[in-house]
């Protein structure tokens, strides 16, 4: 299809796909995230380690390890 044989009809349900697309991705991404999140605010909340420790200084032990994660309820 050559670009003068589009029409308004097809330059619309363009438009509209991708509209669509973006409002179907992007809550998703955002339910997933919240959901997600909550899982380790709750474990903070509970043990007051945090589950990620990235460039922790000052001696504190990294939480990945098993003592941290045994100790959050959610798991």
């Amino acid at each position: 299809m050559k670009m003068s044989e589009l029409t308004a009809l097809d330059l619309a349900r363009t438009q509209f796909a991708f509209t669509i697309a973006f409002h179907i991705i992007f809550p998703a991404i955002t339910i997933g995230l919240a959901s997600y999140l909550a899982v380790p605010e709750g474990c903070w909340l509970h043990t007051k380690q945090p589950v990620i420790a990235i460039g922790m200084t000052s001696g504190h032990k990294s939480s990945w390890s098993p003592s941290a994660w045994a100790s959050c309820p959610a798991w």
